[in-house]
């Protein structure tokens, strides 16, 4: 009995020593795995950064320096996306995401756009409405019903395209913007989600070597034992 409880416990500090190895081979690949994308991803951040500047330029060779400048910008103007800390459970650290603002919903140009809108439907409404009387005496009460919900429906859809169009900051600068402008906004836009992107990746990479220490640690301690 003596002989075999040393001879069981080293048995059992060489598999714990095997599996430390193994994991903190797992988690060599995983991190050099993270860290050729995180890398890779620079790249491309920085060609779309690029270019974006590039279209930028074309842009107010071609409209005009005067046409796009800070002095075409709207005062009111506020964020069209907000930076958003979610902790899931699948992930030990906090995870960023972007999310569309809430803050440009009360902006003034869609109240004057809205506004014109609904003068525009309240002119009409009188035969609007003498149209619909006469559908609902000539058509059962569900059809009528079906039909105000699909009005319902048709104008909340273009209620929300009024709404993105009139948010777009191209809009500052004119309706016949130049191709190079709107190209130049989505490599921003772009841009953009990469960095939240690299944000997570570098929380991803500090939890990787926060596992790595540990465990090296442990196979350490072990070492000392044997």
């Amino acid at each position: 009995m003596t002989e075999s409880s040393p001879a069981a416990c080293r048995e059992l500090l060489q598999e714990n020593l095997t599996s430390i190895k193994k994991r903190l081979d797992e988690l060599s690949l995983q991190y050099l795995t993270a860290m050729e994308e995180y890398s890779q991803q620079w790249e491309l951040c920085n060609t779309d950064l690029q270019q974006g500047f590039i279209d930028l330029a074309h842009a107010k060779y071609t409209m005009g320096a005067d046409k796009i400048s800070r002095f075409s910008y709207d005062k009111r103007m506020k964020a069209q996306v907000q930076v958003a800390i979610e902790s899931e459970q699948e992930h030990p650290f906090p995870v960023l995401t972007l999310k569309e603002s809430c803050l440009c919903e009360n902006d003034e140009s869609e109240v004057t756009a809205d506004g014109e809108q609904a003068n525009d439907q309240s002119s009409e409404k009188p035969s609007g409405a003498r149209r619909r009387r006469k559908l609902q005496e000539e058509t059962p009460e569900n059809e009528s019903e079906h039909t105000d919900v699909q009005e319902k429906e048709a104008a909340a859809v273009a209620k929300e395209n009024r709404k993105k169009r009139s948010r777009d900051p191209l809009n500052w600068f004119g309706f016949l913007v130049s191709p190079s402008l709107r190209t130049s906004q989505k490599h921003f836009k772009t841009v953009i989600d990469q960095l939240v992107h690299q944000v997570n990746r570098i929380h991803e990479l500090d939890q990787l070597e926060k596992q790595y220490s540990l465990l090296k640690r442990e196979k350490e301690k072990l070492l000392e034992q044997a």
